[in-house]
């Protein structure tokens, strides 16, 4: 097949997106939902299409492969964002998927049903019978909404949400071999699965029904803090360490536990909303505080238990992380302190928003026989805009504008009058983390920095901003630092203990429990923002600044030049630099 290894991996549930790759290389990703504006949005991803596919300079005639994450499709009515819960007050009685669930809720209060849904008859039944079922369907969608675009793929593939999750973490990942695991709030009737993987190797080591879901729970602890949606978990990570949590683990665990024989998590109560209002009646003479600290720290104990039981299978030493619940920087540091002897690496895009990578690679390994290990140098993997669209932009705006060929010392003396300073330049980043392009820096010597910044950009966040520290001083600003570290915290994936040096010169980007969640930036991934970050370093002596992500409260970071200046007018920010011009207030 000609351009047989020129694949579109795209994914049209929770956090939709697409991706292009050729060989070995990842050309564009970009989700929906930097488009349309609509934060973790739903639906087939047609503009994500259009614009991944231009950014790789590929016409839709030259389209020959599609690979589709997911073998099923959960509507609108059914996510895990509204914890299943019908909030909305809507009529659902249409809905097919919310008539099943609300029919199993009901079920799964009788122990034999209990145990029916927790098995691996029921998996079996869901995976291969109920969902094959609808497959057919599922396949005249997709394809229609491709013909609608005059994509007319010669192949096209679906694959399984879970090891779309897998496959994406391998191809990215620094390891030839490796466990990976991904754990999620569900998706294709799985709410976890780990494989054991080489180049020419996929060996299956567990999986585990939706019923028992570890990211459902948590989430469902996050709802009755009063962090609404599963986006906002990490709201709750970041309180947890403001509250004596004994109590609340002790009752949560009794609602989901380790099996240590199959080693998987097991959920004691019935599913969804079942499990969700026991654990509401349980915890209802607790505070926020203590329900996060506690659910946060049995979190940790669980995801170590179940790493600790498949190593015990593989004698490895790497491990990768995937799905939404390895969003949680705190467990994913916990699980690093733990396992001291080994090399972890949490896939940046984690989230659903990362499976039409994972399905790409999934296409590869079924074309070729074989894995893939992308060769890409760094993870900005949007779009961008030229100077000459960005000129365009500032005149139409009417913001007073001016180039100057110096930006990185112009940025670092204002980082050193503690002014704060929003980033927009190059390729977008893949992933939900800011790592430079579409930032916002800010001084971190001062502990006042973070309500500071939420005042200025209208957020509640509860968590430090996380510091972007160069590479050369990690060993200094972080506590019994190793080189596999690198892996994960270039990307903002995992909490790491602050040295006693980080502490004092950077209390801004330090958590209350000591750590930090750092970006270990090299110069070849990031020119720019290191020699800020080198001119900021050479007044002050400090390698390390704040950095967020760009974007106004509740919106997704922004793409374009049009977003970057309206969140800057919207917002309290001192300047920003857009392409190779600076707008000041």
């Amino acid at each position: 097949m000609k351009n047989s290894n020129l694949i579109l991996g795209i994914t049209d549930n929770l956090d939709c997106g697409a991706t292009v790759t050729k060989d070995n290389k990842i050309l564009c990703s970009i989700n929906e939902e930097r488009i349309n504006r609509k934060k973790n949005c739903h639906g087939f991803p047609k503009e994500a299409i259009l614009s991944v596919l231009k950014v790789s300079k590929i016409k839709v005639g030259e389209v020959k492969i599609v690979a589709v994450a997911g073998i099923s499709k959960i509507t609108k009515n059914l996510t895990p964002y509204n914890n299943l819960l019908n909030k909305d007050n809507r009529n659902h009685s249409k809905d097919w998927s919310w008539r099943v669930v609300s029919f199993m809720a009901f079920l799964s209060k009788n122990n034999f049903f209990k145990i029916f849904f927790r098995s691996n008859f029921f998996l079996f039944f869901l995976r291969n019978i109920f969902y094959k079922f609808f497959l057919s369907s599922r396949k005249n969608e997709v394809i229609n909404n491709l013909k609608k675009m005059n994509i007319k793929p010669e192949k096209i593939f679906f694959y399984d949400h879970h090891e779309c999750h897998i496959f994406s973490a391998y191809s990215l990942s620094p390891y030839k071999k490796t466990l990976v695991v991904s754990n999620d709030g569900f998706g294709d009737g799985l709410c976890s699965k780990s494989n054991y993987i080489t180049i020419k190797k996929n060996i299956n080591l567990s999986k585990n029904t939706f019923y028992n879901s570890l990211g459902l729970i948590y989430g469902y602890c996050s709802d009755i803090c009063g962090f609404k949606k599963i986006h906002h978990n990490g709201k709750t990570t970041g309180i947890a360490i403001l509250g004596d949590g004994k109590k609340v683990e002790k009752e949560l665990s009794k609602i989901i536990y380790f099996n240590e024989t199959n080693g998987n998590y097991v959920n004691n109560e019935s599913v969804f909303r079942g499990t969700y209002f026991e654990i509401k009646k349980k915890l209802k003479k607790f505070s926020k505080y203590q329900i996060a600290n506690g659910i946060q720290s049995l979190t940790n104990k669980l995801i170590f238990k179940q790493i600790d039981f498949l190593l015990k299978k593989t004698k490895t030493k790497n491990i990768c992380l995937v799905g939404g619940v390895h969003a949680n920087v705190a467990a994913n540091g916990y699980l690093r302190n733990k396992h001291k002897s080994k090399n972890i690496y949490v896939f940046p895009h984690m989230g659903d928003g990362g499976l039409a990578l994972g399905a790409c690679a999934l296409a590869y390994y079924q074309i070729n026989n074989k894995n893939v290990k992308y060769k890409n140098d760094n993870i900005y993997l949007g779009d961008e805009y030229s100077d000459n669209q960005i000129l365009k932009v500032l005149i139409d705006s009417k913001v007073n504008f001016k180039k100057i060929h110096n930006l990185s010392k112009k940025v670092a003396r204002h980082l050193v009058n503690k002014k704060i300073v929003a980033i927009y330049r190059g390729r977008m980043e893949f992933g939900p983390r800011a790592l430079g392009n579409r930032s916002i820096l800010a001084n971190a010597s001062e502990e006042s920095i973070n309500s500071k910044l939420n005042r200025k950009l209208n957020r509640t966040e509860t968590m430090p901003f996380a510091p972007v520290i160069l590479d050369k001083f990690a060993k200094k600003m972080i506590k019994n630092y190793k080189s596999s570290d690198l892996a994960s915290c270039q990307n903002m994936t995992m909490c790491v203990d602050a040295s006693d040096h980080m502490k004092k010169i950077a209390p801004g980007a330090v958590a209350k429990d000591g750590t930090i969640r750092p970006q270990i930036l090299k110069r070849k991934s990031n020119k720019f923002v290191y020699d800020i970050l080198s001119e900021y370093y050479a007044i002050t002596k400090i390698p390390t600044v704040i950095n967020t992500s760009f974007n106004l409260h509740e919106e997704p970071i922004v793409r374009s030049p049009y977003q970057a200046i309206k969140s800057f007018k919207i917002s309290k920010l001192d300047a920003l630099i857009i392409g190779s011009y600076i707008v000041e207030k």
